[in-house]
């Protein structure tokens, strides 16, 4: 993913974004991606990517750009889950439990538009838009 390392907790920012618009995949039981208690948004990458528009049928690129207040969340594998899922899990918990829509209201509620998640390395990983 692009590193942003000028992105800053909480600062207003217009970034450019890619939603791939695609077929998406049942959660499987074991949920090994957090899918059962993500925030709920418009899931997008950083930068422009593909063609805007352009489809074959299972896959089509849309072009956005959007001014963002990114709550910053370093998603780092732990004992118990994957780095993708971690983060997901201790955001849940940070919000007494809450998921999905009422993740997202209360997040917004906080003041942020977006959820930025970063590595060690400061590179991007996952980015929801809540104010979709």
């Amino acid at each position: 993913m692009t590193p942003d390392r000028d992105l800053q907790q909480g600062e207003h920012r217009v970034c450019l974004f890619t939603h791939i618009v695609q077929d998406t995949p049942r959660p499987d039981s074991a949920d090994r991606y957090g899918q059962k208690i993500e925030p709920f948004g418009l899931w997008v990458t950083m930068g422009w990517h593909g063609t805007d528009g352009l489809t074959d049928g299972r896959i089509t690129f849309k072009h956005l750009t959007r001014a963002i207040k990114p709550l910053i969340i370093k998603a780092i594998a732990t004992d118990e889950h994957n780095a993708v899922k971690a983060w997901k899990v201790a955001l849940s918990a940070r919000y007494d439990g809450l998921t999905g829509k009422a993740l997202s209201k209360a997040i917004m509620l906080d003041g942020y538009t977006a959820i930025v998640t970063v590595d060690e390395q400061y590179e991007t990983g996952e980015i929801v838009l809540l104010d979709r």
